[in-house]
């Protein structure tokens, strides 16, 4: 589980399943608590599958995140 705040960042080590842990920084999936960057350079750029919220999303030039149809990506800021 996240702390509050707690910053998280995208590593597409796995697949592009946002709810695959093996894909973030800490083996950990994002939560309503999660400060998210995803930055250049990755092989694989996350697709969000179930809807989720997240504090805020920094997405570097050059990245992308598809939110697959029907699902929701709630970001608060």
């Amino acid at each position: 589980q996240l702390a509050p705040g707690s910053m998280i960042s995208w590593t597409g080590n796995v697949n592009t399943d946002w709810e695959n842990a093996g894909n973030w920084s800490g083996n950990a999936i994002p939560t309503s608590a999660s400060i998210i960057t995803i930055p250049a350079g990755r092989t694989n750029y996350p697709t969000v599958n179930v809807t989720t919220t997240v504090i805020s999303i920094t997405c570097v030039a050059g990245t992308s995140v598809t939110v697959a149809p029907g699902v929701i990506l709630n970001v608060l800021k």
